[in-house]
């Protein structure tokens, strides 16, 4: 694949794309020991008290399994970086910034559902994006 410039093969960004990745494994890990406490963190208003167990039951479930997708995102992330990275290997690399272009989708459309379910919330995953482009676009040689 043809780059600007040669892609950057420091360990200060590699290490930096692996500590974002610890964030959705950090929150899916917490999503799914505590599926309420998410609905805390990104300002979700509660289930009301009309709510069926049945209702509450869903909800956990789905957010389960957003947990053990930012879990996925975020370990197969590290897992590019603690086994592709490590002596300089440059393939890991372009991988890792692979990666890190997946994340930033991800936070781009976690925000936007974040918006159409709540009007509001957005900025707490767009702020990732920019991060996750500029660290992917070093990785991939175009920054």
């Amino acid at each position: 694949m043809p780059t600007l410039i040669p892609p950057t093969y420091h360990p200060y960004l590699a290490n930096t794309a692996a500590l974002i990745a610890c964030v959705p494994t950090a929150v899916g890990i917490i999503g799914l020991r505590n599926p309420s406490a998410i609905l805390g963190i990104f300002e979700s208003a509660p289930l009301s008290s009309t709510a069926t167990a049945q209702d509450h039951k869903l909800l956990d479930g789905f957010i389960r399994l957003f947990a053990a997708r930012d879990i996925a995102v975020g370990v197969t992330t590290l897992a590019i970086w603690y086994h592709g990275c490590r002596g300089g290997k440059r393939e890991g690399y372009a991988t890792l910034g692979t990666a890190m272009l997946v994340a930033a989708g991800l936070v781009v459309m976690d925000g936007l559902v974040s918006r159409w379910v709540n009007g509001r919330g957005e900025w707490k995953h767009w702020g990732f994006a920019p991060v996750s482009l500029g660290i992917a676009g070093a990785l991939l040689g175009y920054i």
